[in-house]
């Protein structure tokens, strides 16, 4: 079995997640009463599906609310090597990507309002074929890792 990367995600992350799953929340809840208004103007609607709709919102509710932020969170983990940077996510499928070092062009910060709200920021990282995300980690790791990746980058062209 492969071992996970050392370094987790923030434990705020599970917080902004589920902040984020409310929300969503808040957007089935008026497609729910938009659903009920056009009933009440015109019965040919279906009541049946105001039912289906109602388990089907709070179903979803529950997996963004209570289920994937855990799964998120035990399942992401990165490492920051001398030559690499190792990066896990998913939990269906486990995707684990290996970025050396010498590959890296440009490392940026992201933090949008909920992860501001919690104090988190996302570390992402480009290379020449793709973006790699590290999600929800707190500012000062993010900036730390920013810092630790440019002065390695650095490193590896003065050694070329």
């Amino acid at each position: 079995m492969i071992t996970k990367p050392k370094e987790t995600l923030d434990l705020r992350a599970l917080t902004a997640w589920r902040f984020k799953g409310l929300l969503w929340g808040l957007v089935y809840l008026l497609i729910l009463i938009g659903y009920a208004l056009a009933y009440r103007f015109d019965d040919r609607l279906p009541l049946g599906g105001l039912w289906i709709l109602i388990g089907l919102f709070m179903g979803l509710l529950v997996i963004q609310v209570g289920v994937i932020p855990s799964y998120r969170l035990r399942y992401w983990g990165y490492d920051i090597r001398d030559d690499a940077i190792d990066i896990q996510s998913g939990f269906f499928i486990i995707k684990r990507v290996l970025i050396p070092i010498n590959r890296v062009q440009h490392i940026d910060l992201a933090a949008g309002p909920i992860l501001r709200k919690y104090g988190l920021a996302s570390v992402e990282i480009t290379t020449a074929g793709s973006n790699h995300l590290i999600p929800a980690l707190s500012q000062e790791t993010a900036l730390n890792i920013r810092e630790k990746l440019n002065q390695r980058v650095l490193e590896d062209l003065e050694d070329v």
